[in-house]
C-alpha cells in the first residue's frame, strides 16, 4: 500500500522555534476592540453646566454686599520697618522737646540770617573795611540783600557805609554804644546750626564723626576749625560741602577729612594730631565712631 501523503500545513499553524503558535490574522482582528466616538454636547447642555459651575461658586464664596468695598489684606511688618517707624516717633518726640540752636536764636534776635553773616565777617576783623562785593562772596548773600543790609545797619549806627573810588565799603563803628557786647554775642555763638551743618556735610560720605572747633568755637588756637569721618568717604564731596559751610560761618575754615578705619587706626596708634583734636576744646556735631 502506497502511503499517504500528509497534508501540508498552512504558515498560520506552523508552531515558531520557541514552541508557540503565532496569532492569526483572525485572532488580531478579534483583540482590536471598538473605539466610540465620544458624543459632542449640545449647545442647551453646555449652558446647564455653566450655571452649574457657577452656583457652586457663589456658595463657596459669598458676594459683597452691595456698596461694600473689599478690605485689602494686611501686610506683615518687617523687623526693619518696624523700626524705622520707631526711630520716626522718637526724633519727632525729641524734635519736639528740643531748645532752639544757638544761631536760630542769633538770626531771630538779629532779624535776618543775612545780617548776622554779615555782622559775623566784620566782627572778625573790625578794623578793616570790605566792599559788597567781597561781602557778597565771602558770605554768600546776594550783591542787591547785602546793599539794603548795609544801609539798614549804618542807618542804626552798627557800621559806616561810605564810598570810595567807585566802592562802596563798609566797616564797624567804633562809636556804637553796645559795640562790644555785640561783638562778643555774634562771634560766641555757634555760626551755623547743627541740623544744617549735617546736611551740609552729607556730600561727604556716610558721617561718623563731626567736630567743631577753632573758629566755630572762637578758639584760634586750635589746629582745625572741622574735622569729618565718613564711611565712604569722598574728599571731592568734602571739599565742595566746606565751601558752602565757609560761606555760612562767613570765615575761612582749616578742616581735615578721613575714612572711619583710617582714623580709628590713628586713635589706637596715638596720633598726635588726632588726639589733639579731640582733647582740645570742641563740640562733637555728630558721634557715632567706636574708639
Amino acid at each position: 500500500m502506497a502511503a499517504k501523503k500528509k497534508p501540508k500545513t498552512s504558515a498560520s499553524r506552523r508552531t515558531n522555534r520557541r514552541g508557540k503558535k503565532p496569532v492569526t490574522k483572525k485572532k488580531k482582528a478579534a483583540k482590536k476592540k471598538p473605539t466610540a466616538k465620544r458624543a459632542t454636547p449640545s449647545a442647551g447642555s453646555r449652558k446647564a453646566t455653566k450655571k452649574n459651575t457657577r452656583k457652586k461658586a457663589t456658595k463657596k464664596s459669598a458676594r459683597p454686599k452691595k456698596g461694600a468695598t473689599k478690605k485689602a489684606p494686611r501686610r506683615k511688618r518687617t523687623q526693619a520697618a518696624s523700626g524705622r517707624k520707631k526711630a520716626k516717633r522718637s526724633s519727632r518726640a525729641a524734635s519736639r522737646g528740643r531748645k532752639k540752636d544757638d544761631t536760630v536764636l542769633m538770626d531771630m534776635l538779629l532779624g535776618s540770617p543775612a545780617r548776622a553773616r554779615i555782622l559775623r565777617l566784620l566782627f572778625r576783623e573790625p578794623g578793616v573795611s570790605l566792599a559788597h562785593k567781597d561781602v557778597a562772596q565771602a558770605t554768600g548773600v546776594s550783591l542787591p540783600k547785602v546793599r539794603r543790609e548795609a544801609k539798614l545797619l549804618s542807618e542804626i549806627g552798627i557800621i559806616t557805609n561810605k564810598s570810595s573810588g567807585g566802592k562802596t565799603r563798609m566797616k564797624v563803628a567804633t562809636t556804637f554804644p553796645f559795640i562790644e557786647e555785640l561783638k562778643h554775642m555774634v562771634v560766641a555763638s555757634f555760626p551755623i546750626g547743627r541740623e544744617t551743618l549735617v546736611k551740609m556735610l552729607k556730600p561727604a560720605g556716610s558721617l561718623r564723626l563731626v567736630i567743631a572747633a577753632g573758629t566755630l568755637m572762637n578758639d584760634p588756637k586750635a589746629r582745625v576749625d572741622l574735622l569729618v569721618v565718613a564711611d565712604r568717604y569722598s574728599e571731592k564731596g568734602l571739599e565742595r560741602a566746606v565751601k558752602k559751610v565757609e560761606q555760612a560761618a562767613a570765615a575761612e575754615l582749616r578742616w581735615a577729612g578721613m575714612p572711619t578705619k583710617e582714623f580709628q587706626y590713628r586713635w589706637k596708634m596715638f596720633d598726635r594730631f588726632v588726639r589733639d583734636v579731640v582733647n582740645g576744646p570742641h563740640e562733637k556735631v555728630v558721634d557715632r565712631v567706636k574708639t
